[in-house]
């Protein structure tokens, strides 16, 4: 999701709860909410952003809540935005790709569309840039790309929705003319 993102730790029995906290920059930790479960999801986030927050377990004394000395710390971040604007600069075994970028998104994945298994195949797994050549491919020959934004936690990639795909093709192959000398002509093969 681009505007939230849901946080998960591992459950401790005879906990009467957890207490979530937003971590700032300089490691503050504000409380945001004691919750019983053990997933909280946080709204009204900004797409392709990075959080840090903070998890600790508390029971009950009476009415005095006594809280675990230890944090668990979760980096989480939102879906960045899809990529848009794909233009494709044509060779006939090659086609370079470039897109505009995507706020908030710290790389990309760059995907190629397989007509004979009829699916998405990874082109380019990982790139920081916002241009890409891909290679070896075949002359003369139609093709369909497609890009994912993505933003790293530093633990996992997380990814955009599928940009809107372009169609291209790569250029024919120069064609090879050759001529042989026959009787007062020329002879084209």
């Amino acid at each position: 999701d681009t505007t939230s993102v849901t946080l998960k730790w591992k459950s401790i029995k005879a906990v009467r709860g957890y207490a979530v906290y937003k971590v700032d920059s300089k490691g503050k930790r504000t409380l945001i909410k004691r919750v019983r479960e053990n997933s909280f999801k946080i709204k009204k986030l900004t797409a392709g952003t990075t959080y840090n927050y903070a998890v600790r377990a508390y029971v009950l004394d009476g009415k005095k809540i006594i809280y675990a000395p230890e944090y668990t710390a979760i980096k989480a971040a939102t879906q960045p935005l899809p990529t848009a604007e794909i233009t494709a600069k044509q060779n006939d075994k090659s086609i370079s790709l470039s897109w505009k970028k995507s706020k908030g998104a710290t790389g990309y994945r760059v995907y190629r569309y397989n007509t004979e298994k009829n699916k998405w195949i990874t082109v380019c797994s990982y790139t920081k840039s916002n241009k890409l050549t891909v290679k070896k491919l075949s002359s003369g020959r139609k093709y369909k790309f497609a890009v994912k934004s993505c933003t790293d936690t530093g633990n996992k990639l997380v990814f955009s929705k599928m940009s809107e795909s372009i169609i291209t093709c790569t250029k024919p192959s120069k064609a090879v003319v050759k001529t042989t000398p026959y009787k007062n002509a020329v002879k084209l093969e």
